[in-house]
């Protein structure tokens, strides 16, 4: 590394290192359980108004089982399992109260790391049992200072958060016409880099879960992956600067070389293209999986929302699957496609209207089907939200350089031309898998302007 380039990382790290990093717990909300499948249970820690320096969010309580025994506590967010640690804690208090039970290791003791989450944020603690079902146990309500700003540098992020066979391809190929924009590679145009290096800023600062993650003993021996500091431990309570450390100056650190690799690797990427002026780099990101990160390491950041009418999606997923010869997006997994419709892709759809409903002020709506009767319109009010240039020339130049002849468009697509491929559920879609899809999709059809009906 030159001399310049390790005087601006360093820069950068002074930059993003937080005067106060705290959590902070607004509340701790009690759910009620099953008294028949659970004896008892209690978040001892934390309580509201707790607050720690640091990414990190302490944890201890205890759950006991009736029948079927209570073996983990998993801490859910949006619907996702962001932490799991077994009932494996002695317990005595809990033995006194409850004799004759014969499970005393009964209790647990873990931290969260809070890096990538919301703030605020809601998250869920359940108790898992021996059969593995789940039964509700406090609802903590927790507010996160995050990085602050780096200085601003040559890129910012454009992210397309979007679901399967939205036009995102398309639009994507269209994004790397733009002069001010790097998107990499060619067809499908999927490479995720930046995605990837603030995900493992995520999973590098989270506080240790042996049971999930790293094992303090057992980690030389995967070759293939690497997980939360087995050391980052809770044993770290005793000594302040180390546990600061890992909880302050580690997580400032790992974002600081996140940065610095996403920066160089689009750097090459817009030599590659000859594109000196280039601002932005455009990735495609899965709805509910879009690293919050990304808004904390660069605010002047863009996000894209592409939405298309969801009835269409089915009918231009299963064409798809049929043109290829072999069944994805998830189709695989399931036996029907109204369980298909009922489970992954209602998912979805659901997370897709979370992430519109959580960024509306900042993110930009595009509908596939404007994009595909008006794009020069559609094109123009997008560059122009965005930032970026925006007039009929360069509107018109980068839409005809990606209308250009491409073996990988024609095969890509299932309907004769785009405009036919706007409204095809209602003469491809049987009148049963248009109620699942009603059922399925009705809010979110609604809230992005589609008619239900």
């Amino acid at each position: 590394m030159s001399p310049a380039r390790s005087a601006a990382v360093e820069t950068t790290l002074e930059a993003l290192r937080p005067s106060e990093p705290a959590v902070t717990i607004e509340a701790v909300e009690s759910q009620t359980a099953d008294a028949s499948r659970l004896l008892g249970g209690s978040i001892d820690r934390p309580r509201a108004g707790d607050s720690w320096w640091g990414t990190a969010l302490p944890c201890a309580g205890w759950a006991l089982g009736t029948d079927v025994p209570a073996v983990a506590v998993d801490f859910v967010h949006r619907g996702r399992v962001i932490r799991k640690t077994p009932l494996a804690m002695s317990r005595e208090d809990v033995a006194d109260r409850h004799e004759g039970s014969v499970r005393l290791r009964c209790g647990f003791r873990t931290s969260i790391g809070m890096l990538g989450l919301p703030s605020p944020c809601e998250i869920q603690v359940r108790v898992v049992f021996d059969d593995g079902t789940v039964e509700p146990l406090a609802t903590l309500r927790a507010t996160h200072t995050p990085l602050p700003a780096p200085p601003d540098t040559r890129w910012n992020p454009l992210g397309l958060t979007t679901l399967g066979r939205t036009g995102s391809t398309w639009l994507m190929r269209l994004l790397r016409e733009h002069p001010e924009i790097a998107v990499h590679g060619g067809y499908p145009y999927e490479t995720r880099s930046a995605a990837y290096w603030l995900h493992m800023v995520s999973v590098l600062s989270n506080p240790a879960n042996p049971h999930q993650s790293s094992h303090p003993d057992a980690f030389p021996d995967d070759l293939w992956s690497i997980g939360h500091h087995p050391f980052n431990a809770e044993s770290l309570a005793d000594e302040p600067g180390l546990r600061d450390w890992f909880r302050g100056d580690y997580p400032v650190r790992l974002a600081g070389l996140a940065r610095q690799s996403i920066e160089e690797f689009y750097d090459r990427v817009a030599e590659g293209l000859a594109r000196p002026e280039a601002t932005r780099f455009a990735e495609k990101l899965t709805p509910g999986h879009v690293p919050r990160l990304m808004w904390e390491l660069y605010p002047s950041g863009s996000e894209i929302v592409l939405v298309r009418d969801f009835r269409d999606m089915v009918c231009s997923i299963l064409a798809f699957n049929a043109k290829r010869g072999f069944v994805a997006f998830g189709r695989e997994n399931v036996d029907s496609d109204a369980r298909f419709i009922e489970g992954n892709l209602a998912s979805g759809a659901r997370a897709l209207l979370a992430d519109w409903k959580e960024r509306s002020d900042r993110a930009q709506l595009v509908r596939y089907e404007d994009l595909v009767v008006e794009p020069e319109r559609t094109l123009a009010t997008l560059y122009e939200g965005i930032g970026l240039a925006h007039d009929a020339h360069t509107v018109r130049d980068s839409i005809a350089r990606a209308s250009g002849a491409s073996g990988d468009m024609e095969r890509h697509r299932t309907s004769r031309d785009p405009r036919a491929s706007i409204g095809r559920w209602r003469e491809e879609l049987d009148p049963d898998l248009v109620a699942v899809c009603r059922s399925a999709f009705g809010e979110a059809l609604e809230a992005f302007g589609y008619d239900v009906d």
